[in-house]
């Protein structure tokens, strides 16, 4: 049986706060991450070591590769957002300084320009003519950059700072229209401060020995078939239970560079965990063996009377297909990870209509259907209540947590 403690002194590990602050990490830092001191204190606990292998099932921003890396134990992830792995994989690579500011000399926009955000309707809504035109001319150039490597360091510059200049923030689960000042004449100067601070970071990097020893690829975890190297450990944070959409979250940067059409993005959107309501069932998918945990099932009747109409099905569908879910997520880890493997996973419990449902630890349950061990469920802090939840059910607060299993042998 698995035990739960508190560890509120982590409170400040499972936000992006600091991921915000430090080069590297800052390149591109998405909202909805932990820091590297977590990856370290998890590296710790587990004992990992230089002959250690990590997997990440869910790369984001790529934070848990950067701090094995400055660790110099190897890791390797993936995620269904092509985004994700380019974020991640611009990051960990190995730099020279010196060949990036010659590139950079080169930079014109004297190029033919074409638009490159093909038909999102949120793009029209998100830049002026002008800016857009802006941005268009350093991707051009960005474009005829002919290392990968340098194209690829200079395109991460530019996505950074297509928020800064829409007329967008990204607001939890959506990315929000506001109201604000762009100037358009700012553009290609921040790309080119950016750029520089960027060139700097990598200066004073340590260029590691085998830098293809951190890496991302394209996959979903939910696939048994995506570890292709035994892992000794996992460290990752599944989408949390709270109805945000990262292609919706990201669908700038994803339509300037990884998606062609709207119809394209609604595809990835779709195939995606079922962590918000537009995410489908894939029939591919075997989940045969899944009992939804009885802890599940109290819940849900709970919680369904309270729901209106609308939401009954919406919301009902998506906290079980999310439970399902993570069930392949974790029967996959189970059966590729190593004998006596560790697993840390960093989760929110979630609470809808007044109903709190105990994400940690129906996932902690869900682990001994596929062969892991709950070992116990670490407390780092307790999250506030939205003001329409409040006012309607009182406040009571949900704990975000770090869910560790062993692998049973």
């Amino acid at each position: 049986m698995y035990t739960i403690e508190e560890r509120l002194h982590y409170k400040k590990f499972v936000t992006a706060t600091r991921a915000k602050k430090e080069p590297i990490y800052n390149w591109y830092a998405f909202p909805h991450s932990y820091s590297p001191e977590l990856v370290h204190e998890m590296l710790s606990e587990f004992n990992a070591t230089k002959d250690s292998l990590i997997y990440d099932p869910f790369v984001g921003a790529g934070t848990t590769l950067l701090a094995c890396r400055e660790k110099q134990i190897p890791a390797w992830g993936i995620d269904q957002l092509p985004f994700s792995v380019f974020v991640s994989n611009t990051k960990v690579q190995c730099y020279l300084a010196k060949e990036l500011n010659e590139v950079l000399d080169t930079f014109t926009t004297n190029h033919e320009l074409c638009d490159q955000f093909g038909d999102l309707p949120i793009v029209e809504k998100a830049f002026s003519a002008i800016v857009k035109r802006a941005i268009n001319s350093i991707y051009a150039w960005v474009c005829r950059i002919p290392n990968q490597n340098h194209s690829d360091f200079f395109l991460l510059s530019l996505l950074s700072l297509l928020e800064e200049f829409s007329l967008t923030v990204k607001s939890g689960g959506w990315l929000r229209l506001v109201d604000k000042d762009v100037c358009p004449e700012n553009v290609i100067r921040a790309f080119l401060a950016r750029s520089h601070v960027m060139i700097n970071d990598a200066a004073n990097s340590k260029n590691h020995d085998h830098p293809e020893s951190w890496y991302a690829l394209l996959g979903d975890a939910r696939d048994t078939s995506v570890i292709l190297k035994q892992p000794d450990f996992v460290i990752t944070s599944p989408p949390y239970l709270n109805r945000h959409d990262y292609t919706r979250i990201f669908s700038l940067e994803m339509a300037l560079h990884f998606v062609k059409s709207n119809q394209d993005l609604i595809d990835i959107r779709k195939k995606s965990m079922r962590s918000h309501v537009e995410a489908k069932p894939l029939p591919t998918m075997n989940s045969l063996n899944y009992m939804p945990p009885d802890d599940l099932l109290m819940t849900l009747a709970e919680l369904e009377p309270r729901l209106s109409q609308h939401d009954k099905k919406r919301i009902t569908s998506m906290i079980s297909g999310y439970f399902e879910d993570m069930f392949l997520v974790l029967d996959s880890i189970s059966q590729g990870i190593a004998k006596a493997g560790k697993i840390a996973f960093v989760v929110s419990n979630v609470r809808f209509s007044g109903v709190t449902i105990r994400v940690d630890e129906i996932l902690a349950q869900i682990g001994e259907q596929v062969g892991l061990t709950p070992c116990k469920i670490v407390v780092v802090r307790y999250r506030g209540n939205s003001a329409q939840q409040m006012g309607r059910y009182g406040r009571e607060p949900v704990r975000e947590s770090i869910v560790i299993w062993n692998k049973s042998l």
